[in-house]
């Protein structure tokens, strides 16, 4: 299974890089998150949430292990995810490229592809990530813009005169 998009962002490259590789942006961005434990610096870190599949629906422990294994700051970051929900494994591999379309604006381009190993774990969670998996990127990069534009932007409302 494959996801794409793009997301312009006013910001500079490199401050958007640094909101992108940030454990604390990203676990802000991502619902569910319950701990991130980094076990090598700015390279792999172990993720523990919960997902909820419908309202007032179960919840389901998730386990990721994601490792960013090229690292091309600021324009390009590849990762490697190995995910574990309900007993099952479920891999993705990503790519973000980063573009500054100006000084004050950039560009975010992002490629996830999901692997299902077992028809059986694709039966069951095809259907699944395909409901859920294009919210949850429009809500994560939703936030990742808001975060990289609100700090490089201060607020109206912080300004004194």
């Amino acid at each position: 299974m494959q996801f794409e998009g793009t997301v312009a962002i006013n910001a500079p490259i490199n401050f958007v890089w640094h909101q992108l590789t940030s454990p604390s942006v990203v676990t802000a961005c991502t619902p569910g998150i319950i701990s991130w434990e980094e076990q090598l610096p700015q390279e792999q870190f172990l993720v523990n949430g919960r997902i909820v599949i419908a309202d007032n629906g179960p919840q389901w422990a998730v386990q990721a292990l994601i490792h960013w294994y090229e690292q091309h700051p600021p324009t390009q970051l590849k990762l490697r995810s190995h995910i574990t929900v309900m007993k099952q494994q479920i891999e993705m591999d990503g790519r973000m490229n980063l573009t500054a379309n100006s000084d004050t604006q950039s560009s975010l381009a992002f490629f996830l592809t999901i692997h299902l190993p077992l028809e059986a774990t694709a039966r069951l969670f095809r259907p699944i990530i395909a409901q859920q998996m294009p919210p949850f990127l429009q809500s994560f990069f939703r936030c990742l813009k808001n975060k990289a534009e609100t700090a490089v932007i201060p607020p109206t409302s912080d300004i004194h005169e």
